[in-house]
């Protein structure tokens, strides 16, 4: 008998196999995908065997998932293996960007504004402040990464920054 044969003995196959091809998820490659603009819709899901990002046409075209299914956020994940995606109410952050400010002025404008409103004046603001709108993506980039890292500690997904 061979010492690999020994050694390995006693580890299930499943587990061995992961254990040796351990994937880890690059935070990057999924932070845009984490962008919301509206609180119904989940737009994508992680499969959490092969780390790789499927929209939800996707999966209702290519796996024949029906809206009961992805409405049960248990089942996806314990069946079939699929996460919906962290998300950050990006309008929110443009909203808590420029309230950061300071400026009196920019606060009770947008005080009154509904989202789709404060998002044209966020971007009309941002394209007027150039200094701005680069803070603005250093600060939407730390949303998004501190969002999906949270969302692999929750899910147990090996990652890298």
């Amino acid at each position: 008998m061979s010492r690999g044969k020994v050694i390995f003995a006693h580890i299930p196959i499943s587990v061995w196999r992961t254990a040796c091809i351990m994937i880890n998820l690059d935070v990057s490659s999924i932070l845009y995908y984490g962008r919301s603009y509206n609180d119904r819709e989940v737009n994508y899901y992680v499969n959490l065997e092969d780390l790789k990002v499927y929209s939800t046409e996707s999966l209702i075209q290519d796996f024949d998932f029906t809206d009961e299914i992805l409405s049960d956020d248990e089942l996806m994940i314990a069946t079939y293996r699929f996460a919906p995606i962290f998300r950050v109410d990006i309008v929110a952050e443009m909203r808590r960007f420029l309230n950061d400010l300071n400026n009196r002025r920019i606060s009770e404008k947008i005080e009154e504004l509904d989202s789709e409103q404060l998002y044209i004046y966020f971007q009309s603001y941002v394209e007027l402040n150039s200094g701005d709108h680069q803070r603005w993506r250093e600060h939407e980039k730390r949303c998004l990464t501190k969002a999906a890292v949270d969302w692999c500690k929750q899910h147990h997904v090996p990652y890298v920054l």
